[in-house]
């Protein structure tokens, strides 16, 4: 357990380092607002034009800004239906992994929802299907499985995903937040 808790501030450490490194950087949208996103790079295979707004809504969802992470990944998804990570990025807008609350059953048949149909437009790489396939063994058999054993799968599949593509900021920072997700969800985790 000591040695999971010193991997689990080292990534922790490098998910701050990678935000730190864009802090204070404002994005201005045409309505004229700023916001301080930072700056995301999270490639996919989708229809061009939406890997702007993509990258943008990663960056509200690191920014535990949830719902309005939501709203820009619906936008994707209705500019590209096919778009996979869309509905990848619609499913995590519902797994808050530093919140105390867990998700209810609701949002769990929500997630689960987006879960599908991010598996029903064809992933088009390995590395999305990877992507979709962490996030729904936190969702697959909510009904039947406990929060902790989801968390601990998702935690799993996202260490293998990050060493898989170990030049994937994106997975190393998502594979540090499962981390502190699963730690923030065992009872006995001091």
């Amino acid at each position: 357990m000591k040695g999971r808790r010193i991997v689990c501030f080292l990534f922790a450490g490098t998910l701050l380092a990678f935000a730190g490194t864009s802090l204070g950087q404002e994005h201005v949208h045409k309505a004229g607002e700023p916001e301080k996103l930072g700056e995301v790079r999270f490639p996919i295979s989708c229809d061009p034009v939406v890997q702007e707004p993509f990258s943008r809504a990663v960056a509200m969802l690191h920014s535990f800004w949830y719902q309005e992470a939501a709203k820009a990944f619906a936008s994707v998804a209705e500019r590209d239906a096919s778009c996979g990570m869309a509905y990848w990025g619609l499913a995590m807008t519902y797994y808050h992994p530093l919140w105390p609350d867990r998700p209810d059953a609701a949002s769990l048949k929500e997630g689960w929802a987006a879960v599908e149909k991010a598996k029903a437009s064809g992933p088009k790489t390995a590395r999305e299907r990877d992507y979709i396939g962490a996030i729904g063994l936190f969702y697959k058999d909510a009904d039947k499985l406990d929060h902790l054993t989801r968390v601990r799968a998702y935690e799993t599949a996202m260490q293998q995903l990050s060493h898989r593509y170990p030049d994937d900021s994106e997975g190393a920072i998502f594979y540090a937040l499962s981390i502190l997700g699963t730690a923030y969800s065992s009872p006995t985790d001091k």
